[in-house]
């Protein structure tokens, strides 16, 4: 319910959402119309030097009841935020450094 976005009636997910997804029994991933075996899906979805440790600690923190996604960015202010006053400390902040 959390894992992936629906775009144009099809569902798009991470390379660490399907690779969790594959190990749970959950998708089976499909390469050249032939089904790709566990350790297969490793080595096309995991690419890169960290790469598998930061899945990892992915899947972990699933096992363990985490719901974890991916950062969005800066997403602006919150409601919350402009009620405690954070915003004003962050237009402070930020004439700082132009000053500087």
């Amino acid at each position: 319910e959390f894992m992936g976005t629906t775009v144009n009636n099809c569902m798009e997910l991470w390379p660490e959402e399907a690779l969790y997804l594959i190990e749970c029994s959950q998708l089976e991933l499909h390469y050249g119309g032939v089904p790709v075996s566990l350790q297969r899906a490793y080595s096309i979805l995991l690419s890169g030097e960290s790469a598998l440790p930061k899945y990892l600690v992915y899947s972990k923190l699933l096992k363990f009841g985490y719901r974890v996604i991916r950062h969005q960015g800066d997403l602006g202010i919150t409601s919350y935020e402009r009620d405690i006053g954070l915003d004003r400390h962050q237009k402070k902040n930020s004439k700082q450094k132009l000053k500087a």
